[in-house]
């Protein structure tokens, strides 16, 4: 009977919340951690994502250059070397620290001075442009057909600021107006320096070969890049 009484009056001597607060103590640590990882998680996440970003971002600066093709990489807008980048599989920063213009050099392109072919395969005539004054005062009407390739990168993409020729699709190059212009130029002055019969019959290639070294003659002196 007495142990009895000792017993119950042990267990009411017991500090009645003490277990109340351990448990909350225990509560509160594992939310503090549960917190802290779930930070640590969100930070990995950001890392994760940013590092997915970079190398999307270091990819975007793969590029390949066809055998027909020459490539020049600039950095802030300047060339770092004048190295022509050949065929292959190629890396340059990307945007905005380098950008890589890639141009077709072997690519044989034509313009037509006088005419203009039609979606159906044939002919119309550009008489603003074909008619000319030849050397014995005759009107004629004269057609000519350029055909060119680029034998200088560096000077095709940025020695002559052009305009370009939407018409033939052309974009800022040398091979716009200012070919366009220059070639026509060359021709008239070639037709205005000979009879009507030389233009149209007896000496006919010699006009031609005469408007190809004149024409060449301004490409080169105006430092285009082009091959006429």
């Amino acid at each position: 009977m007495s142990m009895k009484q000792n017993t119950y009056a042990f267990e009411r001597r017991r500090p009645p919340s003490q277990g109340g607060d351990l448990d909350n103590m225990l509560k509160a640590f594992g939310s503090f951690k549960l917190g802290e990882r779930l930070g640590r998680g969100v930070g990995g996440i950001w890392i994760i994502l940013l590092l997915v970003a970079l190398l999307l971002w270091l990819a975007s600066g793969i590029y390949t250059v066809d055998p027909s093709e020459e490539a020049v990489v600039r950095q802030f807008g300047r060339i770092t070397t004048r190295v022509r980048i050949g065929p292959g599989l190629h890396w340059h920063w990307p945007a905005p620290i380098e950008r890589v213009d890639i141009v077709k050099v072997l690519e044989r392109k034509r313009m037509e001075v006088g005419f203009r072919t039609t979606g159906t395969g044939l002919f119309q005539t550009v008489s603003t442009e074909a008619l000319m004054i030849t050397g014995d005062e005759n009107i004629v009407d004269v057609e000519m057909l350029v055909q060119y390739e680029i034998k200088d990168i560096f000077q095709y993409l940025f020695k002559v600021y052009d305009t370009g020729d939407r018409e033939r699709g052309v974009g800022n190059r040398p091979d716009g107006v200012t070919l366009k212009d220059a070639a026509e130029s060359a021709l008239r002055q070639v037709v205005g320096s000979r009879p009507i019969d030389d233009v149209l019959t007896e000496k006919r290639v010699e006009v031609e070969n005469e408007t190809q070294e004149l024409l060449q003659q301004l490409m080169d002196n105006y430092q285009t890049g082009i091959k006429i």
